[in-house]
């Protein structure tokens, strides 16, 4: 069997992690990640325990994603990529 280069892509998957801490959120409250790559939109969800949340998966490029609050009018913009970033996201309220 011949490989010719380019004739397959590999692309390494690297794992996210989005913790939150919304102060003074006594209620649960289902908060909302949407991204997309090449081929797939994934939209993944959780709620918030104490006004915490943590969302997790994998992507292979630096991507574009929305987080959203249900029950708040709130939606942000973030760009999830590979490192070990602390960086304040700029959200937008809706």
């Amino acid at each position: 069997m011949m490989l010719l280069p380019g004739a397959a892509h590999i692309q390494a998957q690297h794992k996210f992690i989005i913790r939150g801490n919304i102060s003074g959120l006594n209620n649960e409250m289902k908060v909302k990640l949407v991204y997309a790559i090449p081929h797939a939109t994934y939209v993944d969800s959780t709620v918030t325990r104490q006004g915490k949340f943590e969302l997790t998966g994998t992507i292979s490029t630096p991507t574009k994603a929305t987080l959203s609050l249900q029950s708040m009018d709130f939606q942000g913009i973030l760009y999830m990529c590979r490192g070990n970033n602390h960086h304040r996201p700029g959200f937008a309220n809706r």
